[in-house]
């Protein structure tokens, strides 16, 4: 069985660029919100942990969610 050395951190950050090469109108709006969110959990004053789990989740929200033609043809 092959192994394989991952790195979450840089595969959701990937996921969020391609994201951004299909966007129509907005542009980088997940690393928007991710920035946001972690302000968010900053002004929380929760643990470095938990703002990367929220700026994990909150950079990639949207991921399946496209209302577009063009988005539609790519399915």
């Amino acid at each position: 069985m092959s192994t394989f050395d991952i790195n979450l951190h840089e595969t959701i950050y990937s996921l969020s660029n391609a994201l951004d090469l299909v966007g129509i109108t907005h542009i980088r709006h997940g690393k928007r919100v991710a920035f946001i969110a972690t302000e968010c959990g900053k002004y929380l004053n929760w643990s470095g942990q938990c703002k990367d789990d929220l700026f994990e989740a909150a950079i990639l929200h949207d991921i399946g969610v496209a209302k577009t033609v063009i988005h539609a043809r790519l399915a």
